[in-house]
């Protein structure tokens, strides 16, 4: 999601009505990679989008591109 989101509800339907935003669902590998991004920040939100996730929610992590080529979620 381009800018930076505080925080995000449990789960995060919030965002399917962003402007704009890009969207992985059910990622076949472990690393996935966004291409095409335009420079500036960014927040990377991994949750479920169904459903409401254990714990303390979806991650959110704001990120600067292109400053930081790799992101770990984990």
């Amino acid at each position: 999601v381009p800018g930076e989101v505080g925080a995000v509800g449990n789960p995060p339907t919030e965002l399917l009505r962003s402007r704009y935003a890009q969207l992985v669902y059910q990622p076949m590998t472990e690393r996935v990679v966004v291409q095409g991004l335009r420079p500036g920040r960014y927040t990377l939100v991994w949750g479920y989008f169904h459903a409401e996730m254990p714990g303390d929610g979806p991650v959110v992590r704001a990120v600067d591109v292109p400053s930081q080529g790799e992101v770990s979620l984990r």
